[in-house]
């Protein structure tokens, strides 16, 4: 059966990190997709290359990853799953978010949202007041999509 496993980001080892270490660990020939990967620890990948997003090649994306945030749905879209059976989304934001078809499997594993979403967004976005892109529509379009429900309607995202 061909698997792949679809992650939101690597940048450092956490909760998140190990569970995809130990969905590696159960699929060992699975592919590993990932918006972004700067993990400088390794390890919990076992070797396996990570496919990455073309996020990835954006201006500053390492250190600056964050601000590309509203990108993100777009990016995890553009990947084709049509060739895998199984696809499992280890997410708490985007990942969960893969685009696959009627006879195909995909398992999320949905983590805690992303805290910085409704109550740290301004420190983790960076406080700034370049607009979208810390409290304007795109950023909260973006947890919208990563809470599952809808920037439309009523409130300030309408």
């Amino acid at each position: 059966m061909r698997v792949a496993i679809v992650f939101d980001w690597l940048t450092v080892i956490g909760g998140a990190e190990r569970v995809l270490a130990e969905m590696i660990t159960l699929y060992p020939t699975a592919d590993i997709f990932a918006v972004i990967d700067f993990l400088e620890d390794r390890r919990i990948l076992q070797g396996r290359p990570v496919t990455t997003s073309f996020i990835q090649q954006l201006p500053f994306a390492s250190r600056f990853y964050r601000r590309y945030l509203p990108l993100m749905p777009l990016a995890i879209e553009q990947w084709d799953f049509s060739a895998y059976e199984l696809v499992l989304s280890s997410s708490y934001a985007v990942a969960k978010g893969v685009l696959t078809g009627p006879d195909q499997r995909h398992v999320a594993y949905i983590h805690t949202p992303m805290r910085y979403a409704w109550d740290l967004q301004n420190q983790y976005l960076g406080g700034g007041s370049s607009p979208g892109w810390d409290g304007g529509r795109p950023v909260g379009c973006c947890t919208a999509y990563a809470s599952g429900t809808s920037c439309r309607g009523s409130g300030p995202m309408s």
